[in-house]
């Protein structure tokens, strides 16, 4: 219960002046309690109402931050359907405090009269108070006020988690509040809540620098296209024009300063043109790249100008190593080389893309199930949200809940599924049927809302048969069935050896194939398929003594054994 203004203004004043046993609590609460009092003259009983700008004002304060908004209330929808049910509302402010969007719970409207959370209200610390949105303004950092740890009496029922929201420039500009009548300061509201606002954050660097090549990367391929991953803006000479916090978290440099003008080599072992081909020939698949100055591995797809994008050419000349690849009208036409089995896999794909409808992938290990899974989500309706990929074999129900938890809105990627073990498969089915899930024990389940896209390299049926499967999970799994070929069956096996060629040896562009190994490697019945070819590509092209690679070249260790000179 929220305490009287007497008992709280007593608590207040004991606290500011050291006296009371709660002193030594959260730094930024007793940091905002003395601004309230030296610097706003607040008094924790104060009856004034709470202020709150015309309705004039409010509109030119939201067509000022109109992509802000716009990008914002997406996210603030998605984060209302994850929390929703549990007594939240969710609100953006301007870097004044001014509330501009707000998305409120049916069970909190009354809190939400009595505290004037409503849009236009002012909750800057100077007229509101300790609160999760002024005081975060103010500290710069994700946090939570907890009740009582507001200044004002009036709103010690509230428990407010806020994360601040930075431009492209790193400078602050708003801030995303879930406030509730929780007994509780959850840790994980505030998690969930830090995460939306970087969304929103990506989404603004990837609108202002929409007509610049951006390099998107993460240590973990997975994370590319979620919260945590790292965004580079170029210019159209191939020049860094800014980098995000967490590009700079991720590569260690103190400023952006410290990478702006420099082209793409002093950061990674890759040219700007390079990442581009090669982005563009693995459908945007993360492709391993290391880190320039130490060594450290990362993940990377370059993204090409919207102008680019949509006429099918390159911006300018520092995209010449890929001007000669027309634009597929989908990511999914990029797998289709000439195989029938694959363009009919390609065909009904391209169908199901923008549907979240489960996709079952079907193939011996090797055969390319995990590209095939991140190009459907690239073709989706939702490409910017995350794609989530995990093992059957070695998940747990935790990992499993978390999974979920974390490909919200995007793509959970379910290799081997197979080998899920018999009380995963049972809360998989759990959660497919509910459509909702709880993050941790004793939190309110949230809906969930993703694309599920399964893998195998077994015989599931056969699975059913031995009772090692539900066939009831296995039915709800089969909304689209495809089953890729393995590359000795293939058709158009000279041209993924090519292909994948170009893409291995992206970074040695002199590097070249002797038409007697092309037919040697399209000869090779390849158990290991895609996975295997590629690994022996990767090894001949760094153990090279000549650009041209020959018979001769085959690594022994692969299984890839010359034929018999003739006597």
């Amino acid at each position: 219960m929220p305490q009287q203004g007497g008992e709280h203004a007593r608590l207040v004043d004991s606290v500011i002046r050291g006296t009371s046993r709660q002193a030594e609590g959260p730094q930024h609460v007793k940091r905002s309690w003395l601004r309230c009092a030296d610097e706003y003259g607040l008094s924790p009983d104060s009856k004034a109402p709470p202020a709150v700008v015309s309705r004039q004002e409010l509109i030119v304060r939201k067509e000022r931050a109109a992509d802000l908004v716009a990008f914002a209330d997406a996210e603030i929808e998605h984060l209302h359907r994850q929390l929703a049910g549990s007594g939240h509302s969710i609100i953006l402010t301007d870097l004044d405090g001014v509330l501009l969007s707000y998305w409120g719970d049916a069970s909190f409207m009354g809190a939400a009269s009595r505290t004037g959370l409503l849009p236009g209200a002012v909750w800057s610390e100077r007229y509101g108070g300790t609160n999760g949105m002024g005081t975060c303004l103010l500290e710069r950092q994700p946090l939570i006020v907890h009740r009582d740890q507001h200044f004002l009496a009036r709103n010690t029922g509230l428990t407010c988690c806020a994360a601040p929201i930075f431009d492209p420039r790193g400078e602050l500009v708003a801030v995303l509040d879930a406030s509730s009548e929780s007994d509780r300061a959850q840790q994980h509201t505030l998690v969930l809540v830090n995460m939306s606002a970087q969304m929103i954050e990506n989404r603004l660097f990837l609108h202002r620098f929409r007509d610049a090549f951006v390099v998107r990367f993460h240590s973990r391929p997975e994370l590319i296209g979620t919260w945590s991953e790292g965004l580079i803006a170029l210019d159209l000479a191939g020049a860094i024009a800014t980098v995000d916090r967490n590009a700079r978290f991720q590569l260690g440099a103190k400023t952006a300063q410290d990478l702006i003008g420099a082209p793409l080599e002093r950061v990674f072992n890759i040219s700007l043109p390079a990442l581009v081909a090669r982005s563009r020939r693995s459908a945007f698949h993360p492709l391993p790249i290391y880190e320039a100055r130490h060594g450290g591995r990362f993940f990377a797809v370059a993204q090409e100008p919207e102008s680019a994008r949509r006429s099918g050419r390159a911006a300018s000349a520092v995209t010449r190593g890929s001007a000669g690849l027309a634009a597929a009208d989908s990511p999914l036409d990029e797998l289709d080389l000439g195989d029938p089995c694959m363009a009919r896999n390609v065909r009904a794909a391209k169908r199901v893309a923008s549907r979240d409808i489960p996709v079952l992938l079907v193939g011996e290990s090797g055969t390319g199930k995990d590209l095939f899974a991140r190009t459907l989500h690239a073709a989706s309706a939702r490409p910017e949200r995350p794609f989530v990929a995990v093992g059957g074999a070695s998940i747990s129900a935790p990992a499993l809940d978390d999974a979920i938890a974390a490909a919200q809105g995007g793509t959970l990627f379910l290799d081997e599924v197979g080998e899920l073990a018999a009380s995963l498969q049972a809360r998989l089915l759990q959660l497919l049927e509910r459509r909702e899930v709880a993050a941790h024990e004793g939190e309110v389940a949230v809906p969930i809302d993703l694309r599920l896209v399964a893998a195998t390299s077994c015989s599931l049926e056969d699975k059913v048969r031995r009772g090692e499967f539900r066939a009831d999970l296995l039915y709800r799994l089969q909304g689209l069935v495809l089953t890729l070929p393995a590359l000795r069956e293939r058709q158009d096996k000279r041209a993924l050896i090519v292909r994948a060629f170009e893409h291995e040896a992206a970074d040695a562009p002199s590097v070249s194939l002797s038409e007697p190994l092309i037919e040697l490697l399209c000869a090779h019945r390849w158990p290991g398929n895609v996975r295997q070819l590629r690994n022996a590509l990767r090894a001949m092209i760094m153990r090279r003594s000549r650009d041209e690679l020959d018979v001769g070249d085959l690594p022994p260790d692969y299984g890839l054994d010359a034929p018999p000179v003739a006597a």
